[in-house]
């Protein structure tokens, strides 16, 4: 069975936005001053799309934003809706063992922690997977 969740984070990747990527459990610490991006992806549900061989799950792709405080929020527009726009409704990802389609976008409003503004993008996915 595939790890959808990492296929997912993968597609990010893939696209080459520029920003350094916060890897979970690496230790990352971010350099001062520099943007950066922290990436999520989780299952929501999952149930039996027919009764021998698919599951229907969905996943939430969650993007987070970190940008300095006090540098404006022009970059990080800039950046939310290249984002965004690189994930098309009509898009889908496939492989042998899943077929992996995008359903929904969300951007949520910013804010401040310490010295980060903060911007985080939600891309939902839909995935048909073998069992």
């Amino acid at each position: 069975m595939p790890d959808v969740s990492s296929v997912i984070v993968q597609t990010f990747k893939d696209k080459s936005f520029g920003l350094t990527i916060a890897e979970p459990n690496t230790g990352f610490k971010p350099a001062s001053r520099t943007p950066y991006v922290e990436l999520k992806s989780f299952e929501a549900t999952n149930k039996p799309s027919d009764l021998k061989h698919n599951d229907e799950r969905s996943y939430i792709f969650q993007i987070e934003l970190n940008y300095p405080i006090g540098t404006g929020d022009a970059a990080v527009k800039l950046k939310s809706n290249e984002i965004l726009e690189s994930y098309s409704f009509n898009d889908y990802f496939q492989d042998v063992d899943y077929r992996l389609y995008v359903t929904e976008k969300r951007e949520k409003q910013g804010y401040a922690e310490k010295a980060w503004y903060r911007k985080i993008l939600q891309i939902y996915f839909r995935a048909f997977v073998s069992r």
